[in-house]
């Protein structure tokens, strides 16, 4: 299997939807999970951090693969 796509959601709702998407484009989604931050290595090489490192925000992960 290959990893398609990571998407990093702001709600549960927004997750589900999202891997409903990839589910019906034929692709296998993992489990979603939530976690308070996410470091993510952009393109560019710069990381970026998603999530509240201080509060009690937490965002959802969606893992895709094909």
């Amino acid at each position: 299997m290959t990893q398609l796509a990571i998407q990093i959601c702001d709600s549960e709702d927004q997750a589900k939807t999202q891997a409903d998407f990839y589910h019906l484009a034929g692709c296998k989604v993992e489990p979603i999970f939530s976690v308070r931050t996410v470091s993510v290595i952009a393109p560019s090489g710069e990381i970026e951090v998603f999530g509240d490192q201080d509060g009690d925000d937490r965002v959802w992960v969606v893992q895709v693969y094909k």
